[in-house]
């Protein structure tokens, strides 16, 4: 990579821990390397058989996922030490493709989790009461059946 390259641009990275990653790179000088919208591209190798004659062979699968956890968000930037590359590319139309759908479905899961919260919060503040009622017993339920089942 050129020295002072400014993005955004996308680039397909191998590090130096042999992990292989997929980023937007907003900035990228002669020691840091800005990015966003980082994800970590897995590899699972299943065993199968082959249908024709039995005989054994490997499946790949590729995957993407996020590759620091609650990351993706379109204003999160990351730094990398440029020294952490081995080396670099420019990723294929077929694994763009792949990064769009998988950043835009992990976005999509990040926003509905964060709803979620949010209203698991709004519900708290709205009965304190009910949650006071709840945590001053010692007393809860271990199992969902009709029989005695409380521990003290």
């Amino acid at each position: 990579m050129s020295e002072g390259s400014a993005g955004p641009f996308f680039q397909q990275m191998k590090l130096t821990n042999g992990e292989e990653i997929i980023a937007e790179v907003e900035v990228w000088d002669e020691h840091d390397v800005i990015v966003k919208n980082v994800l970590k591209i897995t590899t699972n190798i299943f065993e199968t058989l082959n249908e024709e004659n039995g005989d054994p062979y490997n499946y790949y699968h590729y995957g993407l996922k996020p590759w620091m956890a609650y990351s993706i968000h379109s204003d999160s930037n990351i730094s990398m030490s440029e020294a952490n590359i081995v080396g670099t590319c420019y990723p294929s139309e077929m694994l763009l493709s792949e990064y769009a759908v998988a950043l835009a479905s992990i976005k999509k899961f990040n926003e509905e989790m964060l709803e979620s919260y949010r209203d698991y919060k709004k519900q708290e503040k709205s009965e304190p009461e009910k949650k006071a009622k709840k945590t001053s017993s010692n007393v809860f339920r271990l199992f969902r059946g009709d029989d005695d089942d409380t521990v003290h």
